[in-house]
């Protein structure tokens, strides 16, 4: 199986490394552009890292050379931006929590867990 990780990972992706929860995960991303947005929204709550799987972005953000609004990141350098296809291996105990945003999904803020 190859693994993204084997490749050493150009700007602005670092190489894999013990997963820091909590984490925000990326699964294959399609544009730059959401990649932004994790990275700024991380930056804003104290999230230290943002995991991308797949090439589809990072093949875009390489050939940019930017990520989009970076300029408008003021704590971009303190979110590390990780390139790797199996990014679970790397959060021994984490319990992966899900989020789609679609009109019908519940607000998370009312929500109550039945036990």
């Amino acid at each position: 199986m190859s693994r993204t990780s084997a490749r050493l990972p150009k700007w602005p992706f670092k190489a894999a490394c013990p997963g820091q929860f909590p984490a925000i995960l990326m699964y294959d991303p399609r544009d730059p552009f959401n990649v932004g947005a994790a990275v700024r929204a991380a930056s804003c709550f104290g999230v230290s890292q943002v995991w991308i799987t797949g090439r589809r972005c990072a093949d875009a953000v390489w050939t940019q050379n930017r990520i989009p609004r970076e300029e408008r990141m003021k704590g971009f350098a303190d979110v590390d931006i990780i390139l790797d296809d199996r990014p679970l291996d790397y959060f021994e105990g984490a319990v992966p929590v899900a989020v789609e945003l679609l009109p019908a999904s519940e607000n998370l803020l009312v929500f109550e867990y039945r036990v």
